[in-house]
């Protein structure tokens, strides 16, 4: 177990760096549609609409959504309702999950 100590300290930091750069692309406060980022065991789903946001496209895992709304607060209200990050909707495209259209 003291062998993977070290290992696990790498681990976090490389994990940590690009999470880093992605937190600095985070959005004004009059944003419309965004990326959001809650905690692992939230849904970012249902924050997002309890924060009166409507969902564009789910996320690769549950904690992350591509959300839009008109309130000016949005963002605000996010972060109130334990968001980590709120980020630009141009993150949306590496971080979420979008249907194809299959109509003919």
């Amino acid at each position: 177990m003291t062998r993977l100590l070290p290992l696990l300290g790498v681990l976090v930091i490389a994990v940590s760096a690009p999470a880093a750069i992605v937190v600095s692309k985070a959005v004004t406060a009059d944003a419309r549609s965004v990326v959001v980022i809650v905690p692992p065991w939230h849904n970012a789903i249902e924050i997002a609409t309890a924060a009166g946001g409507n969902i564009l496209a789910p996320g690769r895992i549950e904690s992350i959504a591509f959300v839009h709304s008109r309130n000016d607060r949005f963002t605000r209200r996010l972060y109130d309702r334990g968001a980590w990050a709120v980020l630009d909707s141009k993150l949306s495209r590496f971080l979420c999950i979008y249907r194809q259209d299959t109509r003919s």
